[in-house]
């Protein structure tokens, strides 16, 4: 009884959470998917199964955590120097371009206060992950992400910070800002609100994620397929 009970509340929990979408607003975090699943986010409805869902919750936790963590320090002692720390956490950021509204929320910024005058800023976005070690290098959809921050926020570089969900290691990689990424990003905003308006299935974006993708199923068949 207990086992069916957990099932429908966290189902019902999931189907409160799911964001409700509009043509016209796109999110920074999603436009590095697959343009097709994203179509059918907005036609068709998100899907998140119990698994993708519970990944997702440990990841916002891990979120959570480690703003905690950075707001907890407000001064440090750098060879018996004191500087000042400042932290904003997940403050929303948007950019409209026509009638394309994109929208995202930067995970942690930290001021270092080296003066009056003078300070150092650094932009964090942090990523979990299963295994520390099989992060070689950052992800192509993490640094877009990021880049895009980094250009509305107006820095010239940033950092991606993974995390491993279960020791809580963790790697840097320093990121400098490219202008063509933020305005590749833009393009894909612009591809995907045409493909909305005009009822327009976006190309597949063939990749290993596909055999995870909840629409594969309507994606091989099409829906006004033209790929």
């Amino acid at each position: 009884m207990l086992d069916y009970l957990l099932n429908i509340i966290i189902e019902e929990y999931i189907r409160k959470n799911i964001k409700e979408r509009k043509i016209g607003v796109y999110y920074v975090s999603e436009l590095s998917m697959c343009l097709r699943k994203l179509y059918y986010f907005y036609k068709v409805g998100e899907k998140i199964d119990l698994s993708t869902f519970l990944l997702m919750e440990s990841g916002r936790v891990m979120h959570e955590w480690l703003a905690e963590v950075l707001k907890s320090v407000n001064e440090i002692d750098v060879n018996g120097t004191k500087y000042r720390i400042e932290v904003s956490s997940e403050q929303k950021l948007s950019y409209q371009i026509g009638n394309v509204l994109i929208e995202g929320r930067y995970d942690n910024i930290i001021t270092v206060k080296i003066s009056d005058t003078k300070e150092e800023v650094m932009l964090i976005e942090v990523k979990t992950t299963a295994d520390l070690d099989k992060i070689k290098e950052p992800k192509p959809e993490h640094i877009m992400q990021l880049n895009f921050y980094i250009g509305l926020v107006g820095l010239k570089e940033g950092y991606l910070l993974y995390i491993d969900r279960k020791n809580y290691r963790y790697k840097i990689f320093k990121i400098k800002y490219k202008k063509e990424f933020f305005d590749q990003l833009v393009k894909r905003a612009i591809a995907l609100h045409y493909s909305l308006v005009k009822d327009i299935v976006p190309d597949r974006e063939v990749g290993f994620r596909c055999k995870y993708c909840p629409f594969k199923n309507i994606c091989l068949g099409g829906m006004n397929d033209r790929s």
